[in-house]
């Protein structure tokens, strides 16, 4: 019976909702790709609903901000001798931490690039009563989500609020001259404007244009001074994705100084995970050598022990019983055979010529023709040439993996699918994925001393991540995810790879129907 497996970890890349497993397409020219190619001006009049949904609330939400923060710190600063006082202020800090993590929350959705947050931790959980009131008053990042509250935030909103709203209430104000002329000023309830105003004393817009429309004794320059007027309320109005956009990207940059995570703290992140992966790397180094001296203690080793003893029996007899004699050198013959298979078997953990020779598709290839189980492989690099170490890791990786689902899965059907996923946002990491979905009877999980356990560690070695989804009756879907480096670009000469066709003669696995590589 067709059973759909379950989606595992992040999705399986794929271009379209058509795509097949071992072609790459092109992005579908009606979605993003499409978007890009917009031009410019176009692109920010999509985003001014978003900008303006920013904007508009911005001055409302920064001046509450600022009365809060200031007035808090105030009493706190009243209080500071007493020990009250300094609580106060930890608590003001702590509030002025989330209000900006609220800030970075409306950015984002204003269209403009995340800002990548500091890394926090929780203020009260997990310390003690003295730990939570010092913390926030030692974080330099409590302090500068402080000052882009109380002052910053509160400045740039001023100035942005001011030009958009005059720039907004003057460009259509122009804009609708014809409208304005149409309509004398005294047929309107309660606006009486006579012509002996005079010029620079109580002037404004409104009687600028009326005195431009109504009370000039030349027709023509009447009609000139409405076209002019139109004019320039229409070079407003064009203008107003700049000015959204400008506005709200002077918030983005006093939030990218104020807000965001130093750069050394990715630095020192990125050398926590270097080390981590380093020790990783190391453990499951030693998990595979005591598993390989394990297998070879109670596997070859136990079979050549057996086989000596077996040709020493048969050296006895064969004078006084030829016919035993000959049937012990055949079964020492059979022993020899299944020792052989039981050794070429062990020796799967270690990199093949063929990997060295070929490339990782090819070992892999090789890999799923060996299997007492049916592989469907579909491999798919992109056009890439990737390092060394990527290709041995990848292939230990899969080899293991087969190797568990034939064992101890129980599986009739695999399928096994290798892929590169491009990076799905600017700046992010390109991926190796290697995918095996079976049709087993499911259960496995990460329990100490079990195989997944050291393929886990292999691969947090190579600084990617394991996803597992076996439920109970199957079926089991394994993911291993690994970054790739930026070296491993592919070359502009080499097009996109072809599917590879299915290895020997196996069964289609049923994969899930969602699933855009199936």
């Amino acid at each position: 019976m067709s059973q759909s497996l379950p989606a595992v970890g992040r999705p399986p890349a794929a271009s379209s909702p058509t795509a097949r497993p071992g072609i790459r397409l092109e992005a579908d020219p009606t979605a993003d790709g499409l978007a890009k190619r917009r031009p410019l001006y176009l692109r920010l009049w999509r985003g001014v609903p978003r900008e303006l949904g920013y904007l508009v609330p911005t001055w409302i939400i920064a001046v509450v901000v600022f009365n809060f923060l200031t007035a808090a710190i105030a009493t706190g600063a009243s209080l500071v001798f007493l020990f009250v006082g300094i609580i106060i202020v930890s608590l003001v800090l702590v509030a002025a931490r989330y209000l900006g993590s609220f800030e970075l929350l409306r950015l984002r959705s204003s269209g403009l690039p995340p800002i990548a947050e500091p890394r926090w931790t929780p203020p009260f959980a997990g310390k003690t009563f003295m730990r939570a009131v010092i913390d926030p008053l030692a974080s330099a990042h409590h302090w500068l989500y402080y000052v882009h509250g109380a002052i910053v935030n509160f400045l740039v909103a001023i100035v942005s609020g001011v030009i958009t709203f005059a720039w907004f209430v003057t460009g259509f104000s122009l804009l609708l001259t014809p409208l304005w002329a149409a309509v004398r000023p005294s047929n309107l309830p309660g606006f009486s404007y006579g012509p002996n105003t005079e010029i620079g004393t109580d002037w404004n817009l409104g009687t600028l244009l009326t005195y431009a429309v109504w009370d000039r004794e030349d027709p023509g320059l009447t009609a000139l001074a409405i076209t002019g007027f139109t004019l320039l309320g229409a070079a407003m109005v064009a203008l107003i994705p700049f000015i959204t956009h400008g506005m709200t990207y002077a918030h983005w940059g006093a939030a990218r100084v104020l807000l965001a995570r130093f750069p050394s703290e990715d630095m020192s992140t990125e050398v926590a995970a270097l080390a981590a992966s380093q020790r990783a790397a190391v453990v499951a180094e030693d998990h595979s050598l005591r598993r390989l001296e394990r297998d070879i203690h109670d596997g070859p080793q136990q079979r050549l022990m057996r086989l000596q003893m077996d040709l020493a029996s048969a050296e006895r007899r064969m004078a006084d019983d030829p016919a035993q004699a000959m049937e012990l050198m055949g079964s020492a013959r059979l022993l020899a055979q299944e020792t052989l298979d039981e050794l070429r078997a062990l020796t799967q953990g270690f990199a093949p010529p063929l990997l060295q020779d070929r490339g990782l598709s090819a070992a892999i290839e090789a890999l799923a023709l060996r299997s007492s189980v049916p592989v469907e492989c579909s491999i798919d690099l992109g056009g890439r040439t990737l390092p060394g170490e990527i290709e041995r890791g990848s292939y230990f990786i899969v080899a293991e993996l087969l190797s568990n689902a034939v064992k101890h899965a129980e599986a009739t059907a695999i399928a096994l699918r290798v892929h590169v996923v491009e990076g799905s946002a600017e700046g992010a990491p390109v991926t190796l994925t290697l995918e095996i979905d079976d049709n087993g009877r499911g259960g496995a999980t990460l329990v100490p001393g079990h195989g997944l356990v050291g393929l886990t560690e292999r691969v947090a070695g190579m600084r990617g991540t394991l996803d597992l989804a076996s439920p109970a009756g199957g079926p089991t879907r394994i993911a291993a995810t690994i970054p790739l480096p930026i070296e491993s670009q592919p070359p502009e000469s080499i097009s996109p790879a072809e599917p590879t066709p299915p290895v020997g003669s196996t069964p289609t696995l049923p994969i899930n129907p969602g699933d855009p590589t199936s």
